[in-house]
């Protein structure tokens, strides 16, 4: 436990409480922004699969947008922070925004898509239930590529 900062003081109790709470703000931050611009896309994309291009630039779409937005915003600035911390410490950041950006929008499209055949619509519907799968497996499946690149090299290496 006696670690040093790089200015050479030791780690104490106090400021890793602190590295780790301003880790999590920014994560909270970024989770935030990345998951209002996810639900923007994805209801764009839903749109657009489901309408012609003029509903994307309707009242109601632009309305659907904005509230998206708000609930991808709540929803990124929870979630990022928690998958960051439980499974995607050893990822680049860049690399865990892209994946699970990228999971989020697929997942919310697909689940909307097949909304018609899931029996608990009524309950959670497609997008959302499709968005939180779509997040939760890019973070799993990231954090499986990244073990087996870390096994790899070690092997290749040792």
């Amino acid at each position: 436990m006696n670690e040093a900062h790089a200015d050479g003081g030791r780690v104490t109790a106090v400021s890793r409480f602190t590295d780790v709470t301003f880790i999590t703000a920014a994560l909270s931050v970024g989770g935030g922004v990345v998951g209002a611009f996810c639900a923007a896309t994805a209801v764009a994309v839903i749109a657009a699969i489901e309408g012609d291009a003029g509903s994307l630039s309707s009242a109601a779409t632009l309305r659907l947008t904005g509230f998206a937005a708000g609930a991808g915003a709540l929803s990124g600035a929870v979630g990022a922070p928690a998958l960051a911390w439980a499974l995607l410490r050893r990822v680049p950041l860049g690399r865990a925004v892209q994946v699970t950006a990228v999971g989020t929008v697929i997942g919310a499209v697909v689940g909307e898509v097949l909304n018609p055949m899931n029996p608990y619509a009524h309950m959670i519907p497609g997008v959302i239930g499709g968005a939180l799968l779509g997040f939760v497996g890019a973070g799993v499946g990231l954090r499986i590529a990244i073990g087996r690149e870390a096994r790899g090299s070690v092997a290749r290496v040792g």
